[in-house]
């Protein structure tokens, strides 16, 4: 029988912009992830290929969270999976355990952060049949705390985490260092000693050994909770019997962070935010190195410990090789860039400016039913005043509206007065990150949603009168009587506006008040 495959997704966040105040740099997670590759992927002791490793540092909520779907939702039945964070952890009022991001706030952590709760989601949707997870961050123990051993006591589950719930784990002592307990969990995948002789190390031998280490240096006890039908082997030895723990070069040996950046969805004339890739050392003494690349379009500087890259790709498939390396014996790293630049999609070019738009007759429509009505309804009320007063009222005004997906709000050019009546007839779609897919009538907001008015449904067709009108629901069809005046306005209801394409197309028509 063909031996399982090993596949595994480390996460490292040392920095968090959005609230440095609440939130202090780290110098463990980036090179914790980094080391750890570096032991799995041993040709002598490890169990994973490099190919099956992903590095994930520095990332958002949501890149960590899609990056996670995609890990556990692509596994086989067969896969053995290891999910590994460094950084801080967080404990909400009710004790649930949150991994913090790039872009987690204090002020909103449950919007910001990589909740445990999720994490086992989309472990119990994943067809893997082993999970190893290992939480290096403070209060990592809570993550079988509250609601959570439930979940937690399937077959299959391994947890090991750097502290016990209510504990601070210890950061790396040194710049370029890594963490106290990833430093002995990568010498115990190399060193731990294999028991029974097979030439097989297994989570238990592994647990054992950083426990050990932990406990002699007093500073944070190490907590497993192995719910799995069996133990899992983690590292291999030679018939010969643990080697020596592995002694750090006298020389420096340059590393990188990160050595693959795609971005495969990128629209033309899309402004790209910097690149960073951190450089560390993996060995003694000092490094020296410089950043080089013949790509015209990618721009690269050395800024602190960190390559940027500033991206300037055309139309098209765009590639390049970032060079790293240490004017002296510590090595170099190359960074493989990819960007795919599509054509921007094409945008109806916004109405003529005018004061009123001209009458557009309904039967040029798509909606001929609707506007049929619409007119018959119409003549009613001018027959109506025509008799009443011998006047004909003011015809009413119509104009199809392209509502786009990407803006907040579209102008449709119409002026309505207090007391005006409005119809909207609405179709179209809008794609949100090329995975879901809207029609006006939205759907029900979730707190989990950034939804610019929670009232009314997420990604639904709105309008408003003015500039600082009341938002209020159109969705496929509404009518409405005005109650000030203005310029009527149609929107999409999304705080996450950037990653939508499509649009709705409006059918508009404001009947003046007789």
């Amino acid at each position: 029988m063909a031996e399982p495959a090993y596949r595994a997704l480390l996460i490292g966040n040392s920095t968090f912009p959005s609230d440095p105040g609440n939130l202090q740099s780290l110098e463990g997670p980036v090179n914790d992830i980094a080391l750890l590759r570096d032991a799995l992927t041993d040709p002598a002791t490890g169990m994973f290929a490099p190919r099956d490793v992903r590095l994930l540092p520095e990332r958002t909520m949501a890149e960590i969270l899609l990056e996670m779907e995609q890990f556990f939702s692509g596994a086989d039945r067969a896969d053995r999976l290891l999910l590994f964070y460094s950084g801080h952890g967080l404990l909400t009022s009710t004790d649930q355990l949150l991994l913090a991001a790039r872009d987690t706030r204090t002020d909103s952590l449950l919007a910001t952060t990589v909740s445990a709760t999720a994490i086992n989601s989309m472990i119990d949707a994943s067809a893997a049949m082993t999970t190893m997870i290992m939480l290096d961050c403070c209060y990592s123990g809570a993550f079988k705390s509250a609601d959570l051993p439930r979940s937690l006591q399937g077959t299959g589950r391994y947890l090991l985490t750097s502290t016990r719930s209510g504990e601070l784990a210890r950061d790396a002592d040194l710049r370029n260092g890594t963490s106290q307990f990833t430093t002995h969990l990568v010498e115990g995948l190399q060193a731990a000693p294999d028991h029974d002789g097979d030439g097989l190390v297994d989570l238990d031998d592994l647990y054992d050994y950083v426990h050990r280490q932990l406990v002699q240096t007093g500073r944070q006890i190490p907590q497993r909770n192995f719910s799995g039908g069996g133990d899992v082997v983690i590292a291999r030895r030679t018939p010969a019997g643990p080697g020596p723990t592995p002694e750090v070069p006298a020389a420096p040996v340059l590393d990188v962070s990160e050595t693959v950046i795609d971005l495969p969805e990128v629209e033309a004339g899309e402004v790209l935010s910097p690149e960073r890739v951190r450089v560390v050392n993996r060995g003694g003494g000092r490094l020296d190195w410089e950043v080089r690349t013949d790509a015209p379009w990618v721009a690269v500087s050395r800024d602190g410990d960190d390559v940027r890259l500033d991206l300037q790709p055309a139309v098209g498939h765009n590639r390049a090789n970032v060079v790293v390396s240490d004017r002296g014996p510590g090595g170099s790293r190359t960074i493989r860039v990819h960007v795919n630049v599509r054509q921007r999609r094409r945008q109806l070019p916004p109405p003529p400016p005018r004061h009123r738009p001209t009458p557009r007759p309904w039967w040029r429509t798509h909606l001929p039913h609707l506007a049929v009505a619409a007119l018959v309804t119409a003549a009613a009320v001018v027959l109506g005043v025509v008799l009443l007063t011998g006047e004909p009222a003011a015809p009413p005004e119509s104009a199809e509206v392209a509502v786009d997906g990407t803006l907040a709000w579209s102008d449709t050019g119409l002026d309505v007065g207090s007391g005006d009546r409005v119809s909207v007839v609405a179709d179209g779609e809008i794609h949100h990150n090329e995975a879901s897919t809207t029609g006006p009538e939205g759907f029900p907001n979730r707190p989990d949603l950034l939804t610019p008015y929670p009232e009314l449904n997420h990604a639904a067709l709105i309008g408003r009168i003015g500039e600082d009108g009341t938002a209020l629901f159109v969705g496929r069809q509404a009518t409405f009587t005005a109650e000030r005046d203005g310029r009527l306005f149609l929107g999409v209801n999304d705080g996450g506006l950037e990653n939508n394409s499509g649009s709705f197309t409006a059918a508009v028509t404001v009947e003046p008040r007789s």
